[in-house]
């Protein structure tokens, strides 16, 4: 979305996001594994995906 390539972080089919987010059932990630390891709440993960961080921020954590 950043780059404007799509409007929808849903809309790029080359990301695991989908499947993630429970809109697709594919195979590009191990869902089960990212659950065990991955401190992200499955349930709310769509809605918390369009929350907006500021840049400076995500400056920091690169």
């Amino acid at each position: 979305m950043k780059a404007q390539l799509v409007n929808r972080l849903e809309d790029w089919d080359f990301s695991s996001f989908r499947d993630y987010a429970g809109l697709r059932k594919g195979t590009l990630c191990n869902q089960e594994l990212s659950q065990q390891v991955l401190l992200v709440n499955f349930d709310t993960f769509y809605e918390e995906s369009y929350q907006v961080i500021q840049d400076d921020l995500v400056k920091q954590i690169l």
